[in-house]
């Protein structure tokens, strides 16, 4: 029967909108910038962090040699 309770735990939970995993937004600060862009966007810690990571490149500056 343990399997069958962490299947329905799972099922219960919200899933990632970019990759499909459980979001598992309860189990971080609430307060966090991260979490927050979790909870908004639907996304899992993994989505969220790369999400916010990226930046174009277009954006970053390069020295000049």
């Amino acid at each position: 029967m343990a399997n069958y309770d962490a299947m329905e735990a799972c099922a219960s939970k919200e899933l990632c909108s970019c990759c499909g995993l459980p979001t598992n937004v309860d189990d971080f600060d609430q307060r966090a910038p991260l979490t927050i862009l979790m909870r908004k966007e639907q996304l899992c810690f993994t989505c969220a962090f790369w999400k916010d990571a990226s930046v174009p490149i277009s954006d970053f500056d390069y020295p000049e040699y």
